[in-house]
């Protein structure tokens, strides 16, 4: 009996348990249904009134659906975008005003773990991530070249309003951005530029804001950031070039990685030497890879470029020049103090290691059937103390530059260069050294720019030493070597001229090395910098003068003045011949007699009926 009404009593209780759970099951779905089927679309319409009304109907949002877990407080927007509305004021190619319109589109938003409690308690908006799947941002902007770039300070001030205006305090673990797009448009009158970049990633971590860090600088919200991209691609306005980095990644330990970047005209040489219509350098510029310690990024976000060290590995950079276009006018290349001095953002890089690098110039001249290059192979670059601080940066304390190369495949040049680089004059100092190489490897620039062929000589050595100051350079150049014959060659006949291979030949110094009853000959540095040299050019004038000095017995400074008269005496046309101005002058005595001869002007009245007639 007992154990029947056990057996009744346990069975009706399972059954109340499973009526129970069963009506619990039902509200559970049913509430999951009115949270995503009811107050879904609720919130939804909400959101999209909000930033419609916010915008001044500027910009439309609109979410496919949302999805809402009370249980893990969770809310999920899925297929979310947000696009310029009717009332944009972008109009498509027109550059008269300044305007910039966003468009995003992305697959989820998702809110995680947000803490409701600590909102409706002390209205804190407190969460463990929000996470940003497949956004796509495409930014149009349109600039007019009478409206000046948007200052810095004015953009960070914006950026301290729109957090000052931020009542609640915030406090979300991290912020993560996976697998964006982006593509950014300029619009101008001269042009439209275009940039882009594909799988970006972005983490913040540690996001707080509160009364204290909205009065602080440098972004103090942010604990750590991490970012990466890949097939980033910028083509400028003028279409000329077009820049290429395979990968952008800045890790949380401060070190940033580029790699395979690659700068090339989008246009070939002779296309590039027709747009351009002067004298311009063309740059083809290939990095494997670029390595950065001790990045602060920031210290980047608040105009401060620091970082501990650079290294740059394996660069391949090929410069071409078509000497035979008009040179720029009014062109006068800045001194790297002048440069620095325009920057206008703190630069400390406290050391700059480039390696392996190979690095041509070439140019081409006047009547000459191939360019002239000048080859730097197995390069390595040393750079310390890279500041524009006043503090770091003094005479005392400049920047130093060591650099070995192997020039033109022949010898092992060494160079040293200091220079203060916020000195408001041109002072500078170098000195170096070339090892033992052939004569016959400089045929590459001697010959089809000067017509020369250097048919042989040994270099034994080289060095030189120089002090620039206020532009001007001063110095000695010690060039040891032997056996040093040329041959002069027609430009129009293509042959040798043997006059001029004779009369080069006895100018230049066969020899000159230390022997014990005459030693070496120096040469003198003497040269003053002329408006269009560049820093590697004013350099290598220099270090010619030197040379020049060293190699012959004419002065290279009476040279130049005789260069400079030839000129002038161009821009004046011809002088005439002993036939020409004798028949100029009896043209004169006769304009003399012709002009004693002339016929008085008729009067008045006679005017009159001359005109009647």
């Amino acid at each position: 009996m007992k154990t029947s009404l056990v057996r009744f009593s346990s069975s009706r209780t399972g059954k109340v348990l499973k009526w129970v759970g069963g009506i619990i099951a039902v509200v559970i779905v049913g509430i999951f249904i009115w949270l995503n089927v009811g107050l879904g679309p609720t919130i939804r319409k909400k959101l999209e009134a909000k930033v419609s009304e916010a915008t001044k109907g500027k910009y439309q949002l609109k979410i496919n659906w949302i999805s809402i877990n009370f249980i893990t407080s969770n809310l999920v927007f899925h297929n979310v975008s947000l696009q310029p509305g009717k009332l944009a004021s972008y109009t498509k190619g027109d550059s008269s005003k300044r305007n910039t319109n966003l468009g995003i589109e992305a697959k989820s938003v998702q809110l995680h773990d947000i803490k409701w409690r600590t909102y409706l308690a002390e209205k804190k908006i407190e969460l463990k991530g929000i996470y940003i799947n497949s956004p796509d941002i495409t930014i149009t902007q349109t600039k007019p070249d009478d409206i000046k770039q948007i200052d810095s300070t004015d953009q960070k001030k914006s950026l301290e309003d729109l957090l000052n205006g931020l009542k609640n305090e915030i406090q979300i673990d991290e912020i993560i951005v996976k697998d964006g797009k982006l593509k950014h448009t300029v619009v101008a009158s001269k042009g439209k530029s275009t940039q882009s970049a594909e799988h970006i990633r972005i983490a913040l971590h540690n996001i707080r804001l509160d009364s204290v860090t909205k009065q602080k600088r440098s972004f103090p919200f942010l604990d750590k950031i991490e970012a990466s991209l890949e097939n980033y691609q910028f083509v400028g306005a003028d279409n000329l070039y077009a820049l290429k980095v395979g990968k952008v990644d800045l890790k949380d330990d401060h070190s940033l990685a580029i790699e395979n970047m690659k700068l090339q005209p989008t246009v070939s040489d002779k296309e590039f030497v027709r747009r351009k219509k002067v004298q311009n350098d063309r740059f083809i510029i290939t990095v494997p890879k670029i390595e950065c310690k001790g990045v602060e990024l920031r210290q980047a976000l608040d105009k401060k470029l620091i970082a501990q060290s650079v290294r740059v590995n394996n660069p391949v950079v090929n410069i071409y020049r078509d000497k035979r276009m008009p040179p720029k006018p009014n062109h006068h290349p800045l001194m790297p103090n002048e440069a620095v001095r325009n920057i206008n953002f703190q630069v400390q890089i406290d050391s700059t290691f480039i390696s392996g690098a190979s690095i041509t110039y070439a140019e081409q001249v006047l009547n000459a059937p191939k360019p002239g290059k000048v080859m730097f192979e197995k390069s390595n670059v040393r750079i310390t103390n890279l500041s524009n601080d006043p503090k770091r940066m003094t005479d005392r304390n400049p920047v130093k530059i060591h650099a070995t190369t192997m020039l033109m495949q022949g010898g092992l040049l060494t160079l040293n260069v200091s220079m203060n680089l916020l000195s408001k004059q041109f002072n500078c100092a170098y000195r170096g050294h070339l090892d033992r190489m052939s004569a016959t490897a400089f045929n590459l620039i001697s010959f089809p720019n000067e017509n020369i062929r250097l048919t042989d000589g040994l270099v034994n050595e080289v060095t030189f030493s120089s002090h620039i100051r206020r532009g001007i350079a001063r110095g000695s150049v010690k060039a040891l070597y032997r056996d040093l014959k040329i041959e002069v060659i027609d430009p129009e006949k293509h042959k040798t001229h043997q006059l001029l291979t004779l009369l080069g030949n006895i100018a230049i110094k066969a020899d000159n090395t230390a022997k014990e009853e005459k030693p070496a000959r120096l040469g003198t540095i003497f040269y003053q910098r002329e408006r269009d040299d560049s820093f590697v050019t004013y350099l290598w004038q220099s270090l010619k003068s030197g040379l020049f000095s060293s190699i012959t017995t004419v002065n290279i400074n009476k040279v130049k003045e005789i260069r400079k008269k030839a000129k002038a005496l161009q821009k004046k046309g011809p002088r005439p011949t002993v036939k020409e101005k004798k028949d100029s002058v009896d043209k004169d005595s006769i304009d003399k007699d012709s002009s004693k001869k002339v016929a008085p002007e008729p009067k008045d009245s006679a005017n009159k009926d001359l005109t009647k007639n």
